[in-house]
């Protein structure tokens, strides 16, 4: 009995399937392409989509589609800016609008625009405001025995604009009271103590005798009062006056009276004295103060001639309820 070899036969069963299987593939890709919608066969096994189509190439269109173009520079539609003005539109110019405010170190700006389209019109430098000074500020304070400083600045940037020295103050205290020389005793000048420096602001000064000073007078037309015309001892450093001589009372210094006084450092005037002639003390190179017994309203409403004080240095001027410069 012939034996059966079922390993060849398989293995043929094998190699017969898979040829089946490759004609078969082969026999689908050959099928003609449906230019419709054509509904797929399922494999064995699956169930195919209801109603599915699948777009398919057009070769050989009749008529293709159009894409839309765009038109890059309409005439009808303008989109305003501030370099373009809009089309078609009556600018209605409004006021200046600031843009910028101009200070006083940098420059603004400002510009005019259509009401309607908001377009800018006209555009302008505003100009650099001046400097706005400010009011007086104290640096320094003067007092009265130094002197004071003071500036401006401006209020916005504050630059220096201005600077000023403050003369010293008036000293302010009390006058310490003197009394009259007679023709054959002394007296004493008026003094000022000033509470504010703590010091003598006027010293005192002792009145010779009026018979060591020689002075010289004339009687005026009223016969009640006198002028002084001038005195013999010239190398005296102090010259005080009385309010009265011999009954008469002092009103007036003539012209040229004391002239050349060169030793000539205080003089003292009663405020009887209501002029003081031309030139009267003119070259009294060392003359330091002048002590005048009334007020300074008195001191100012005294009429003095042309050159009174010449060649005098800066001499200060004592009242008795203060002292002003000369």
């Amino acid at each position: 009995m012939r034996k059966i070899n079922f390993k060849s036969i398989w293995q043929t069963v094998v190699i017969a399937t898979a040829l089946a299987g490759l004609l078969l593939c082969l026999n689908g890709c050959k099928q003609p392409i449906d230019s419709g919608n054509t509904t797929t066969n399922a494999p064995t096994g699956t169930t195919a989509p209801q109603n599915s189509t699948t777009p398919s190439e057009d070769t050989n269109p009749t008529t293709k589609p159009t894409t839309p173009t765009v038109d890059t520079n309409p005439t009808d539609v303008t989109t305003p800016t501030d370099e373009t003005p809009p089309i078609d539109c009556v600018h209605e110019l409004g006021n200046w609008i600031v843009e910028k405010a101009s200070t006083c170190t940098t420059e603004g700006v400002r510009y005019k625009e259509c009401g309607l389209c908001k377009y800018k019109i006209e555009t302008e430098v505003i100009p650099i405001v001046p400097h706005s000074a400010s009011s007086w500020i104290i640096d320094q304070k003067a007092t009265c025995t130094t002197e004071g400083l003071q500036h401006q600045e401006c209020a916005q940037c504050k630059k220096l604009l201005a600077s000023i020295v403050v003369s010293k103050a008036d000293h302010k205290g009390y006058a310490i009271r003197g009394y009259e020389a007679t023709p054959s005793t002394p007296g004493l000048t008026q003094g000022y103590f000033c509470t504010s420096c703590g010091t003598t602001a006027q010293e005192q000064f002792t009145i010779p005798p009026l018979n060591q000073l020689g002075i010289t007078y004339q009687i005026n037309a009223d016969r009640k009062s006198c002028t002084i015309t001038g005195f013999s001892n010239r190398n005296t450093d102090a010259l005080i006056l009385p309010d009265a001589i011999d009954g008469y009372t002092v009103t007036a210094i003539k012209a040229n009276a004391f002239s050349g006084c060169t030793a000539l450092k205080t003089v003292y005037l009663p405020d009887s004295v209501t002029t003081i002639g031309a030139q009267a003390f003119r070259g009294c190179s060392n003359l330091t103060n002048i002590t005048f017994e009334g007020t300074t309203i008195q001191w100012i409403s005294v009429i003095k001639g042309a050159n009174w004080d010449a060649n005098t240095g800066n001499f200060k001027i004592y009242c008795k309820n203060n002292y002003i410069a000369k």
